[in-house]
């Protein structure tokens, strides 16, 4: 697959996830919210995104850190884009430094141990 695919592919995942548990539809509450505020958001959302993060890695041939902050950039891109009209930026600068550092550890890791398993199973020919 194309480096440009598992990109899109990682980034499109850090943006779907924002975005689902920011809308009311999934979540039940009125109007968007912020997704961190809703506590299915940290329970299943980013789990979610780890293991999506995970088979883009399986099934990709690209740096696991370069995956990781493509996850992040389509991520940050949802908290910008998918917001109540008259919210500000103000704490996206923190978001970044709390969310964006840890959320990069875990996205890299899982990404290289999808790559691991892939590895791994072609070396012992699972099925």
């Amino acid at each position: 697959m194309q480096v440009w695919v598992n990109r899109l592919l990682a980034a499109g995942a850090g943006f779907a996830i924002w975005a689902l548990f920011s809308l009311p539809m999934l979540t039940g509450r009125s109007g968007i919210r912020e997704a961190w505020d809703f506590p299915a958001y940290w329970t299943a959302g980013i789990p979610l995104l780890v293991v999506a993060v995970m088979a883009v890695g399986y099934i990709g041939d690209d740096v696991p850190w370069k995956l990781a902050l493509w996850t992040l950039a389509g991520h940050f891109l949802g908290v910008v884009l998918v917001k109540q009209p008259t919210a500000d930026f103000g704490l996206l600068p923190l978001s970044l430094m709390f969310l964006g550092l840890p959320g990069f550890g875990a996205f890299t890791v899982a990404a290289w141990f999808g790559r691991w398993l892939r590895q791994r199973q072609a070396e012992e020919n699972w099925p």
